[in-house]
């Protein structure tokens, strides 16, 4: 599945209100003010487009909206700066708590996850290279995205890494992945 990063706008803003909010009120067994701090948020941003780094995670087609993510390029002007992806939310759908429907079964979610979790490694190493970045720092804010970020690191081939010339590495709930020398 192919998954696309969006700036936060008042389009996307709609999509996370209505399918983010409806979904939660449908799911007893979700928590609902997460999601709802992340409306706000969304909100915020859309408000404040100058310092805007709130960007959507979407499906292929721009229809769904299954994450939103922080973005921002720390000490820019330092040589020693990095990118770092921060307040990884996953949509309610997404929500590995979330009882089962016709589309989202735990396989389906964990698989989708997953593939969010590569893009995002993906997206902040052709940022970094964009912006000549030689490291980037993805936070895990809750124990599900901190678990998974460990997966990754613990199934990325040492053989791959080192052909790419990265290294990788998690240190308390940061994955730090940065370019090598060699």
């Amino acid at each position: 599945m192919n998954h696309a990063l969006r700036p936060v706008d008042i389009e996307v803003l709609e999509k996370i209100k209505n399918q983010w909010l409806s979904a939660v009120s449908e799911q007893d067994d979700l928590p609902s003010t997460p999601y709802e701090m992340a409306v706000v948020w969304a909100e915020k941003s859309v408000s404040n487009q100058d310092e805007a780094n709130l960007f959507a995670i979407m499906d292929g087609s721009g229809d769904q909206v299954f994450g939103l993510v922080s973005l921002a390029h720390a000490h820019p002007r330092h040589p020693d700066g990095w990118l770092k992806i921060t307040n990884i939310t996953i949509a309610p759908s997404l929500d590995l708590r979330a009882k089962e429907t016709s589309s989202y079964n735990v396989f389906t979610r964990r698989q989708i996850i997953g593939t969010i979790a590569a893009d995002l490694i993906i997206w902040g190493l052709d940022l970094a290279e964009h912006r000549n970045v030689k490291q980037i720092k993805i936070y895990a804010s809750t124990e599900v995205t901190l678990a998974l970020l460990e997966l990754v690191v613990s199934n990325i081939d040492a053989e791959v890494l080192k052909a790419a010339r990265l290294e990788a590495d998690t240190h308390g709930n940061w994955l730090v992945i940065h370019r090598t020398n060699c």
